[in-house]
């Protein structure tokens, strides 16, 4: 029966996520950027939306164009991504949590891992920087068009999300994980 029913809820993701277009650019507005490599720069957040419902719509309109594979990020390594993030206060620890979701792209045992979503529980280490303590990958659908990224995925945390970032992905032996994200731009 949960097979079933996860297969379900897969298959209504992949058509919504069919559906649901992405609005066209042109590469010829973003200029090559000498240092980097990349056309315009993926990791400004020009816009981005959040809707929650039973499924997940995430997007985020960026600067410049976004790389499709790790091949292309030479500039980050060892990863890179967006998240769409928010608080919220247990009170049973007194503790606040971020958590979110994640659409990256990074290697995994030196083999390259395409874009995909993950739901994490992020510690702020300061301004700049969360560890990641834990993350779980997630069902869902990460496109890429131009300097446009979309998730559509299943919710896993009950969390108002409220602000998006770009980040870079670096390994971190004092964080939880072994991860920490390098925040390169955010959005409220």
């Amino acid at each position: 029966m949960n097979k079933i029913i996860g297969g379900a809820i897969a298959g209504a993701i992949i058509a919504i996520g069919i559906s649901i277009s992405l609005v066209d650019y042109t590469p010829s507005e973003f200029e090559i950027d000498k240092t980097t490599g990349f056309v315009g720069d993926p990791s400004q957040i020009n816009e981005f939306q959040i809707e929650q419902e039973n499924v997940l719509f995430l997007t985020a309109i960026t600067a410049g164009i976004i790389p499709q594979t790790i091949e292309e990020l030479s500039t980050y390594p060892e990863g890179f991504g967006y998240g769409w993030i928010g608080q919220t206060y247990v009170e049973e620890t007194k503790h606040n949590f971020t958590l979110g979701y994640l659409a990256n792209i990074h290697p995994v045992g030196g083999a390259p891992v395409n874009w995909h979503p993950e739901a994490v529980n992020l510690s702020p280490r300061n301004e700049t920087e969360f560890c990641i303590d834990s993350v779980v990958t997630i069902v869902g659908d990460v496109t890429i068009a131009g300097n446009q990224i979309k998730v559509v995925a299943t919710p896993h945390y009950a969390v108002k999300l409220d602000k998006v970032i770009s980040y870079e992905l670096v390994k971190d032996g004092s964080c939880h994980i072994g991860y920490v994200l390098k925040i390169l731009d955010s959005k409220n």
